[in-house]
């Protein structure tokens, strides 16, 4: 997990808030060279957000102990990365960053079903 990924997940739950979650998740991915927590408040602005409400989200943690609880969940289950895909239960092995990795992945746990 890079230095700024914790606080870009806060900012998605706070964006949430404001009924922005999926329009801040896109604009986060757009350009992830723009995600530090200074630049957080600028996409809140450009989103058309109400800035001091979602600036006081970040600053008091809000969601901190949620994100923990779910990284935790997330180790527990074998997770290392993002995105991590799960079918059924089972991760996913493959390389599931684009449609071509998780269709393989996919195809390979269906196979894998078919035979038990």
């Amino acid at each position: 997990m890079h230095k700024n990924a914790f606080k870009a997940a806060e900012a998605t739950r706070c964006a949430q808030d404001q009924g922005k979650f999926w329009e801040m998740h896109d604009r986060l991915f757009a350009d992830q060279q723009k995600i530090a927590p200074e630049d957080l408040v600028e996409h809140a602005k450009a989103l058309g957000m109400d800035d001091a409400g979602f600036k006081k989200c970040l600053d008091e943690g809000t969601y901190a102990a949620a994100i923990r609880k779910d990284m935790a969940e997330g180790q527990k289950a074998g997770v290392t990365g993002t995105p991590t895909v799960f079918l059924d239960g089972n991760m996913v092995k493959y390389e599931a960053t684009n449609a071509d990795g998780l269709r393989r992945g996919i195809n390979v746990m269906m196979e894998r079903k078919a035979v038990r």
